[in-house]
């Protein structure tokens, strides 16, 4: 599967709350960044973390606009939904991808510094 069909399934689990799906795409090493918190390391940690998420805000999705895929690296443009007010709105992902499945899942608000310092190369 190439990088960029295997980041479309890894937001449908996340979409779907499937912690399964989330895990057969998840490398051993996965990291997932959101803001300024610190790094969750390790599919287990991960894991947990989603389910925890999902718990919270049951409602969370993420809409994809634009995708931009090269090599292992893999740029989503779009937007978060849910009834909780604070994830709402423009966001960012990148995702490195490796043939052992998504390596790190990043998430941070959409502005042009961070377009700028994610390699976006649409504004």
């Amino acid at each position: 599967m190439d990088a960029r069909a295997l980041v479309l399934r890894f937001n449908r689990a996340i979409n779907s709350r499937d912690l399964g799906e989330l895990a057969a795409l998840m490398a051993d090493d996965h990291r997932l960044v959101t803001g300024s918190e610190a790094p969750v390391i390790g599919k287990a940690a991960c894991l947990h973390a989603w389910a925890r998420f999902f718990e919270l805000v049951p409602d969370y999705r993420n809409v994809f606009e634009v995708v931009e895929a090269e090599g292992g690296t893999v740029r989503v443009a779009g937007h978060s939904a849910s009834r909780d007010e604070r994830l709402n709105g423009p966001a960012l992902w990148v995702a490195q991808v490796a043939p052992s499945g998504v390596r790190e899942w990043r998430v941070c608000s959409d502005t042009p510094e961070h377009r700028k310092d994610l390699g976006f190369s649409t504004c």
